[in-house]
């Protein structure tokens, strides 16, 4: 770090070296040229208040000071109040970074550019700058100010920055609704844990990513009607947020806007949104209860609160709370799923997935519960499972694999510890990531091969981490006659139940068996 500072210290003075420098009154300002000085710090270390003055003269010549230049006083520790001049061309990026007792800024009421992170980390309680005018808000300008309880921003503001009140954690309520916005920034307030109450200007169009995020004590927002778009994980990790009514002119969802609303247990989406990054939309929403959007949407379904595709054939998320009634589209799994989409879930313990899904997405079914044992259709054209598609499934005793798989990606299964079997049908063996399975796993679960292939499993790699592989698969298909049937609960091998089963193979009690 030492060696960053006389660095940075190295080039402002290579850059000052031949410029005209003026000292006065321990400030010293460098000469801009057509009459204006640009402040860039002190000689010694500034007393409680900092008085920034309007014009200075040196020599016989009077100049006007335009600017407070890049990192001026950045880290100063005994600044408490500013006195600034009314007019500024520019403050410079980090001209107050880290000033940690700065509480006031007084006298400004113009300034044509205010750059990223000027007051940054210091010690502002109070902020009115209603009355500013400002050309300019840079990034992050008032960022980890953690004792800020109170902002009023410039009247014809008309977006928030990125990052401007970022881990500003004592602001407990912001009205912004009389401001002419139609941009709040990505992470304007992310991390704003104390925020309980925002209110936002009708004029709101968009919402950047991650601009809420974290904030957990946000219990409820009313979003404008005129937002069209909100941004990836823009409410993640908002823990008491309960309950959510999208604009009615929203268009577009970014990527998991939702994960981790643990507080989350209904959802209402306009008739009118088109485009959802269907990757996690309510991720780790464990009380969510139902996904509503209005029949006559064009784009997206909802079917007994879970949202579906446009046609209906594909789960982009399933309400957590939800899967806890035992629900019959849960049960069956017949359609292709979003990454995320099951995340959280309560299953039965036996789930088989249909013959026709070819991959599994990422995290589809991490963090589920009840699940015990994961099965494949001889038929099936599964090819991949993704990443983290089964993590922290902890319930999972056995699994098997169907003979046309090809990938079992990162962290597939990690975490599930509990698993003690493995069964592949593969006779070409499958891509095994090191880190599909636990350790605990990898030595004591039994992997099942195919009949004379346990030698060519044991060399390759990933499957070789395996200490206990067995040669022959142990299908666990059981003959079944007809009056055990009888007093039996069928299921197909789409998880169906079926009343009056004929020959062929079945689910009973968990078991496979086949009825002749």
């Amino acid at each position: 770090m030492k060696k960053v500072i006389l660095f940075a210290f190295a080039i402002l003075a290579a850059f000052y070296s031949d410029a005209q420098i003026i000292t006065l009154s321990n400030l010293r300002y460098v000469v801009n040229g057509e009459g204006s000085v640009a402040l860039i710090g002190s000689n010694t270390t500034q007393s409680s208040i900092l008085r920034v003055p309007t014009n200075i003269v040196s020599q016989g010549s009077s100049y006007r000071v335009s600017s407070i230049r890049a990192r001026a006083f950045s880290g100063q520790g005994n600044i408490m109040t500013l006195v600034l001049p009314e007019q500024l061309d520019t403050i410079g990026q980090d001209a107050f970074y880290g000033c940690q007792k700065l509480r006031n800024i007084m006298g400004l009421s113009k300034v044509d550019v205010c750059e990223a992170y000027a007051f940054a980390m210091t010690g502002l309680v109070s902020l009115d700058w209603s009355q500013v005018s400002i050309g300019t808000l840079g990034d992050g300008v008032f960022a980890q100010c953690k004792k800020l309880t109170d902002i009023s921003l410039p009247a014809e503001l008309n977006s928030l920055p990125e990052a401007i009140f970022c881990r500003c954690t004592s602001l407990t309520s912001v009205n912004i609704s009389s401001l002419p916005l139609t941009q709040i920034g990505p992470r304007a307030f992310a991390q704003c844990s104390s925020l309980q109450q925002l209110e936002l200007p009708a004029t709101l169009i968009g919402i950047g990513d991650e601009a809420f995020a974290n904030m957990s004590a946000l219990t409820s927002i009313e979003l404008p009607a005129a937002v069209t778009s909100i941004g990836a994980q823009a409410f993640v990790g908002c823990s008491s947020l309960q309950t959510l009514e999208m604009p009615e002119q929203l268009v577009s969802l970014g990527y998991s806007p939702f994960a981790g609303c643990n507080s989350l247990r209904e959802v209402t989406l306009s008739s009118i949104i088109s485009d959802i990054d269907d990757k996690f939309v309510f991720a780790d929403c464990p009380v969510l209860e139902s996904i509503n959007i209005d029949s006559n949407a064009q784009y997206y379904r909802s079917t007994d609160g879970v949202l579906r595709n446009r046609l209906n054939s594909k789960i982009i998320a399933y309400p957590a709370a939800l899967s806890r009634q035992i629900h019959p589209t849960l049960r069956a799994t017949s359609q292709p799923l979003a990454p995320g989409a099951l995340m959280d879930c309560e299953l039965d313990e036996v789930l088989i997935l249909p013959a026709q899904v070819n991959s599994l997405p990422r995290e589809a079914f991490a963090g589920t519960s009840g699940l015990k044992k994961l099965e494949m259709p001889s038929r099936s054209n599964l090819t991949t499972i993704g990443i983290r598609a089964f993590e922290n499934s902890r319930d999972l005793m056995s699994v098997v694999f169907p003979s046309k798989l090809k990938t079992i990606s990162n962290a597939a299964f990690s975490g599930d510890d509990s698993i003690l079997d493995v069964y592949t049908l593969a006779t070409s063996v499958p891509s095994l990531s090191e880190t599909a399975f636990s350790q605990t796993v990898f030595e004591n679960a039994v992997l099942h091969t195919p009949e004379d292939k346990s030698e060519v499993y044991s060399a390759a790699p990933g499957w070789c981490l395996f200490r206990q592989i067995e040669d022959g698969n142990a299908t666990g298909i059981e003959s079944f006659n007809a009056k055990e049937s009888e007093e039996s609960v069928f299921y197909n091998m789409q998880g169906i139940r079926v009343a009056n089963p004929r020959k062929g193979i079945y689910l009973i009690n968990h078991r496979k068996v086949m009825i002749r």
